[in-house]
């Protein structure tokens, strides 16, 4: 029942969503006064710790945790990653003299460290377990560094970086043509791909049967390996 948010120009829909920002961030701060934030070298972790740093004033020191490559590392990354985010954040702590930095490597920790802990605290299998031993030292260093509250950027992916990209389908399905083209260009000049490509990738792709999309998917990408031989 919340009323729609309509207004004339791109500007006034950022001003606003930093309004309600930098109002979200000082809500999840109220009544603590020693922060410290998990942040990486992405955009949402690395808002929440601006943003933190703005609403806390000059005199407030907030604490970045960041995980970095335990010593010995081989260097290896996929394509289109970085697998040391510290030089992101100490630009970012360049930026904003408040915000102290601090390096969790998780040393000698394993995959499982604190695994049955959780089992026995969730009765479920955690998310994502590969990532559990450096959360669980991080928490561990945000407490012994005497911080009362951890903000993180976790829901960043569905919310605040979103990029709204399955409404292409949509406005194809549902025959609004000019909306669609408006947003296959916004697509391509992001992606920077022709209009057309990404009208058809963005668009058309998603309503393909299986049978053909997954043919054109393997054309276009190469055959998926199976993890299960991989690792």
């Amino acid at each position: 029942n919340l009323p729609k948010v309509r207004f004339a120009k791109d500007s006034d829909y950022v001003e606003a969503a930093n309004a309600l920002f930098d109002e979200a961030t000082r809500a999840a701060l109220k009544g603590f006064s020693r922060p410290a934030i998990s942040v990486s070298g992405g955009y949402d972790s690395q808002a929440v710790a601006a943003t933190a740093c703005k609403v806390m004033g000059p005199d407030a020191r907030v604490l970045g945790l960041t995980s970095v490559p335990e010593a010995g590392w081989d260097g290896r990354v996929a394509d289109h990653r970085f697998g040391d985010e510290s030089a992101h954040v100490a630009a970012l702590a360049a930026m904003y003299p408040t915000l102290e930095t601090q390096s969790v490597d998780a040393a000698g920790l394993s995959f499982d460290h604190k695994l049955e802990a959780v089992f026995l605290m969730a009765g479920a299998p955690p998310r994502n377990a590969m990532n559990l031993h450096w959360i669980h030292e991080l928490h561990t260093q945000a407490k012994s560094s005497g911080c009362d509250v951890l903000l993180t950027g976790a829901m960043g992916n569905a919310t605040f970086s979103f990029d709204g990209h399955g409404t292409l389908p949509s406005l194809l399905k549902s025959g609004r043509w000019v909306q669609l083209l408006r947003e296959a260009r916004a697509a391509a000049k992001a992606q920077k791909i022709g209009t057309a490509r990404a009208l058809v990738s963005g668009a058309v792709m998603p309503h393909l049967p299986d049978w053909l999309f997954d043919p054109v998917m393997r054309w276009r990408h190469g055959k998926t390996p199976d993890t299960q031989l991989e690792w």
